[in-house]
């Protein structure tokens, strides 16, 4: 790097520093970051669980960490002379013709793990989100039901296992149900306390009230064609063995939600 362009990225920075600094700032905005021409940003808004899941898939299909490219993620590449975020990709290879495809035939998305502000948080086994594989439509019904849950001011709900990468059995779920082929998915109820574990509802710390909020939540995307859980004194729920502690949602295939939801 020649000195004159060095000199020209302190410059840079010591002028980014007076616009974080500024007491005054003109929009909600609080990060600087080096782009390209050429390169998308895509708003917050805009970026739904189904979304995040594809890009995701696609960004690992190259070998990049998905987590690099989201701002204030941690794991962002920092400009040594600014100091800010930079969005290269961190091979130093061009990434030419990159498309946004379904990465498995049968179509199962990863759900997004640890996505702020997205209204839910990830459980699960097995970790890491390698059960945590659906449809479309599933990640359709809980992008929309944790989107109004977030603006309820809501604690995040627990969202758990859905289906393997590639479909197919996933003990102890059943061989040729939901979890088979990641058209549903599991909900942790909702504890008094509101601590991200999972609760019986035989236990003490069992919000029945609040449990029937979620439930509504998420019945309300209109993407849900059952509800099976053991307090059958909520409305519209099913009873299934073994769903004390959790609650399952079958959910519609070819549900796709509605714009603005």
């Amino acid at each position: 790097m020649s000195h004159r362009r060095s000199k020209g990225l302190h410059e840079l920075a010591d002028e980014i520093a007076k616009l974080i600094d500024d007491p005054e700032p003109v929009s909600d905005d609080s990060t600087l970051a080096h782009v390209t021409p050429g390169e998308m940003v895509i708003p917050a808004a805009f970026l739904t669980p189904e979304l995040i899941a594809l890009l995701s898939a696609e960004a690992r299909r190259h070998g990049v960490d998905p987590a690099r490219f989201f701002v204030g993620s941690g794991r962002n590449s920092i400009n040594p002379f600014t100091g800010q975020p930079e969005f290269f990709d961190p091979t130093e290879e061009e990434i030419e013709g990159i498309t946004v495809t379904t990465p498995h035939e049968k179509g199962l998305v990863q759900l997004p793990q640890n996505f702020p502000n997205s209204g839910f948080y990830n459980y699960g086994t097995p970790v890491n989100g390698a059960g945590q594989y659906g449809a479309p439509a599933v990640m359709e019904v809980i992008g929309a039901a944790g989107k109004q849950w977030q603006q309820g001011g809501n604690a995040p709900m627990g969202v758990g296992n859905i289906s393997l990468e590639h479909g197919g059995p996933f003990p102890p779920h059943s061989e040729t149900g939901d979890h088979a082929r990641g058209t549903g998915f599991d909900m942790r109820p909702i504890r008094k306390d509101r601590r991200p574990v999972g609760v019986d509802i035989t236990s003490p710390e069992y919000d029945r009230d609040a449990t029937q909020h979620e439930i509504e939540t998420v019945r309300a995307t209109e993407g849900v064609e059952k509800v099976f859980f053991n307090d059958t004194s909520i409305p519209g729920v099913e009873r299934l063995d073994k769903h004390d502690n959790h609650i399952h949602f079958a959910i519609k295939p070819k549900y796709r939600r509605p714009p603005g939801r």
